[in-house]
This record gives structure tokens, sequence and C-alpha cells, in this order.
């Protein structure tokens, strides 16, 4: 994976095929549209209804008040005419170095390689940028294809009780993503 990509301003990271983008103030509509598709939520917690108000509360909070320990990405397509889904990692700890796991493909565009491409310029920037040394995830048990492509992608399972599996990729163990 090519990480001559990175923007100055660590607005985009740019794949081979999508790019990840810092989402503005007006790009409600995208995230509305991943937060209320049922068929894409079904396995992490439900649609989130999302109003105008409860976006920007959110955009102020995600970009303003918790810039440093959040990094929020919309999965685009190369043009930007179509969002795919979203990445991000939030509650960095700049102690522990440690941040929590956000992937959602939309529902129509899973099964083509746009996760594992997404999860990689992530992975990279989070522990090549960052410094970040682990990244985990918490999924429901019920969620095999979230359980498969972390553990493919090299996410190791760390506890599972509750209905919930925790994983985490430390930082030694990325290298080998590609």
């Amino acid at each position: 994976m090519d990480l001559k990509a990175y923007n100055v301003n660590n607005n985009m990271l740019t794949g081979k095929n999508i790019l990840l983008v810092k989402p503005t103030i007006n790009d409600y509509l995208f995230i509305k549209n991943i937060w209320e598709d049922e068929k894409t939520m079904l396995l992490v917690g439900g649609i989130q209804p999302l109003s105008k108000e409860r976006f920007k509360n959110w955009y102020d909070y995600m970009f303003l008040e918790k810039k440093n320990e959040n990094r929020y990405f919309l999965i685009m397509t190369k043009d930007k005419k179509e969002c795919l889904g979203e990445i991000s990692f939030h509650r960095y700890d700049n102690i522990t170095k440690t941040a929590e796991l956000n992937i959602k493909v939309l529902f129509g565009h899973r099964g083509k390689g746009i996760g594992k491409e997404a999860l990689t310029l992530l992975i990279k920037y989070f522990f090549k940028e960052w410094g970040g040394k682990a990244m985990t995830d918490i999924i429901r048990d019920d969620n095999m294809d979230g359980y498969n492509a972390l553990k493919k992608f090299g996410f190791k399972e760390i506890k599972n009780e509750s209905n919930e599996i925790c994983f985490e990729l430390k930082d030694k163990d990325y290298e080998n993503i590609d």
C-alpha cells in the first residue's frame, strides 16, 4: 500500500480505489444515509436517527472538542461522487497510545474489498502518523462478517463475554498488512 498519499493536513488518505475524506459540516446527508440504513446498521446496534441538530452536536464534538482523540473519514469513490461508508478511530489515549476502531461499509457495497482497503489506510495512518500502539474493536458475537474480517486482517481476539468479542491489533503486528 502506497503511504505517500497523505495530504499535508490529514484531511484525506488516498488508496488505490477509494479515498478516505474528512467530512465537512455539509456532508450531513452522507452520514445520515449510513447511520439510518437498516441493513448497514443491523449488527452494529441498529439505525441511529440523525437529525441536523444531533449531527451538528456530533460534528462539533468529533472535529472540534475531541479533535486530538478522534479521526473520522467518509469512505468515498475516487471521484468523490459516492459515499461507500465510514471509518474512524476514536477515544485515542495519549498515554497508552490506544484507540477504538469504527468501520461501516454500506450494505450494498460489501464484499468488494472496500473495507479492507479503508482499514489498511486507517491502520497505517494510526500507527505511522499518530504513533499508535494498539487498535481495538468490540463487535457483537453474532457479527460473523465482522469477526472474520478482523481475524483475517490480523486482529487478535482478547476477550469474549456478554455477547461481545473484543479484538486488538498491536503496532508490531500491523507491519504484515498490505
